[in-house]
């Protein structure tokens, strides 16, 4: 067998560090771009895995033990990155384009999308299109490629407002805001399911002190209930601080994906398809708790930078 010349393995080499950088580049942009997300991911983790620790009393059985739980969560991560589309398009009901009429209008325009965004953004990944059959005017990215758009905003929107706005979609995938999404969805399901097992636990006790609480006074069934009220107290409070954190973070993700449209050629269509939608939510008066809350900035706000885009040119 010939061996490889100094050339071929040079080339290898060059063409080998070229690859590693450009998926180093990209995941630093990824963490980037959803470094509160990842944080917030990270802080469910760690407070999962001492908290399973502290209540086991530092046990180091492989079921409680920080690496078993750890290897739990990257083992769930895998599963939402293989099937995360697919389990995400079945919750929200979302269909292939079927129809003729549908095929004949959504499918050129998409292509036509995908082609110009392609050309600015070489990187971006294959994406699909889907319906919700729903009136409400919406469209959303699900998981790494899933671009779902409901019955109302295809009858709402121009042919070039519904591309900006499925071009804003596609932003939320380029900057990898569904896949940190998904992060914390499992983080936040992990620690929900903890809560669980606990209060299961709490009950079971409850049941099985009832024959003595008699003698015990109620005393037990008193603590039992003060430790449950503690749990409950906690959870909320830990739960609300951290989506308060995360939509946060995903009004910073709209106008990241808004600018991905503008850059993408769909500015002024986009600037159209969001007075619509303001028109449509003036009614809309949230209270201060329900703002914080939100996962959209207001419509204006959005509309107001992409004017300020808009100017400059």
């Amino acid at each position: 067998m010939q061996k490889p010349n100094k050339e071929t393995m040079k080339a290898f080499s060059v063409k080998a560090l070229d690859l590693l950088g450009r998926y180093a580049l990209k995941l630093l942009k990824f963490l980037w771009h959803n470094k509160l997300y990842i944080l917030w991911f990270l802080v469910y983790d760690f407070i999962t895995i001492q908290t399973i620790w502290l209540v086991t009393d530092y046990s180091y059985e492989f079921y409680a033990h920080p690496v078993f739980i750890t290897l739990c969560y990257l083992a769930s991560i895998a599963i939402a990155m293989l099937f995360g589309d697919i389990i995400l398009r079945t919750i929200e009901g979302v269909r292939p384009i079927e129809t003729e009429e549908e095929k004949e209008y959504l499918i050129p325009l998409f292509e036509e999308l995908c082609q110009d965004v392609k050309e600015l953004f070489p990187e971006m990944r294959k994406t699909k299109l889907y319906i919700i059959d729903n009136q409400t005017v919406n469209a959303q990215a699900l998981g790494k490629k899933t671009i779902a758009v409901t019955q109302g905003a295809i009858r709402t929107f121009s042919r070039e407002e519904l591309k900006a706005i499925i071009a804003h979609e596609m932003g939320h995938i380029y900057y990898g805001n569904t896949k940190a999404i998904l992060l914390n969805t499992i983080g936040n399901g992990i620690f929900s399911i903890f809560i669980l097992l606990f209060r299961i636990i709490l009950i079971v006790l409850d049941v099985l002190q009832a024959p003595f609480e008699k003698q015990t006074k109620g005393l037990f069934h008193l603590l039992l209930d003060i430790v449950e009220k503690i749990v409950t107290s906690l959870e909320f409070v830990f739960l609300f601080i951290g989506n308060i954190i995360l939509m946060g973070n995903s009004r910073d993700t709209e106008y990241q994906a808004d600018k991905f449209a503008y850059m993408a050629g769909y500015g002024r269509e986009l600037k159209d398809a969001l007075y619509i939608l303001q028109k449509m939510s003036l009614t809309d008066q949230l209270k201060i708790v329900e703002r914080m809350q939100a996962s959209h900035p207001r419509v204006s706000r959005r509309i107001m930078k992409i004017e300020q885009l808009l100017a400059k040119e």
